[in-house]
């Protein structure tokens, strides 16, 4: 049984749990307890483009922001996965992913 905290999240048995969002299994996906507190780091650091991006959508598409907060910190963790940086910067390429799956989501 593993647990580390910080004082914006907690990771419990390779789950991580927001104190505004609950648990995101995702970001656990069997990866060591480093691996999951870089992801947060990166999460926390792009949080103001997640926000923006969500608060924008949540009004354009009448969804909840909560859900397109989530929507918005799973494609930061996804994104951290797939970039491999030879055309674009990181911040671009997430900003593409993050509007995408939030376009995907609000048409579902």
């Amino acid at each position: 049984m593993l647990m580390e905290a910080t004082g914006e999240f907690m990771v419990y048995n390779n789950k991580v749990s927001l104190p505004f969002m609950g648990e995101l299994s995702d970001i656990s996906d069997k990866s060591s307890s480093t691996d999951i507190l870089e992801r947060l780091k990166l999460v926390k650091s792009n949080m103001d483009l997640v926000v923006r991006l969500a608060a924008w959508h949540a009004v354009e598409t009448g969804k909840p922001f909560s859900q397109m907060l989530r929507i918005g910190i799973s494609s930061v963790v996804k994104s951290a996965k797939t970039f491999n940086g030879h055309h674009t910067e990181f911040s671009d390429y997430l900003k593409k992913e993050i509007s995408d799956a939030m376009l995907k989501s609000s048409r579902l």
